[in-house]
């Protein structure tokens, strides 16, 4: 064989033309084999062979659920207690932290102080203008305070007066102010 030929059939193995025609033999010989009905029935039998699988191991699962049990050693109890084993605490111990948690704000609740339900007249009259506007609430809330008599309006933070009414306490929903030794809940 000379090499002008070799080289000629080396070639024609890479070229484009080749592959086409050598893959067309093998999908008609392949054909021949293997009949698709015979391939769907095998399918067939994977799926239900794979199904029986799944559902063997689902029973299984429950079973092996069922039959677990629970133990304390008998060290545990008797130090422990038979009824108290959990670290969990009692339920109020977790009510009374959630009410004392302010949702919006890191860190415990700002206590507000007491009001006292009885106003003297002076204070009474004194506060009787004041009308809660607003609030603008932030780490230092500001309280929107008008005096309807005198028509005007304050801005006002925590521990400003307006005249002699101290501002005691911002909240989200409340102003309270301090008129000599009595605390004034202004909404």
């Amino acid at each position: 064989m000379a090499a002008g030929t070799f080289q000629t059939q080396f070639l024609s193995f890479f070229s484009l033309s080749f592959w086409p025609e050598r893959f067309h033999v093998l999908k008609e010989s392949w054909r021949k084999q293997f009949d698709i009905k015979i391939i769907n029935s095998f399918m067939v039998v994977c799926v239900f062979i794979l199904a029986f699988y799944f559902v063997n191991n689902i029973f299984r699962s429950f079973k092996r659920i069922n039959n677990l049990e629970f133990r304390v050693s008998n060290e545990l109890r008797q130090t422990q207690g038979a009824k108290q084993i959990s670290q969990l605490k009692e339920i109020p111990y977790y009510l009374e932290k959630i009410g004392n948690r302010d949702i919006f704000k890191m860190g415990p609740k700002e206590l507000t102080p007491d009001i006292n339900e009885v106003i003297s007249s002076k204070a009474a009259e004194a506060t009787a203008n004041l009308k809660l506007v607003g609030i603008a609430w932030s780490d230092d809330p500001d309280a929107i305070i008008e005096d309807t008599k005198q028509m005007r309006t304050f801005f006002v933070k925590k521990g400003q007066m307006i005249g002699e009414i101290k501002v005691e306490s911002i909240s989200k929903d409340k102003v309270v102010l301090r008129y000599g030794e009595e605390l004034i809940d202004l909404r």
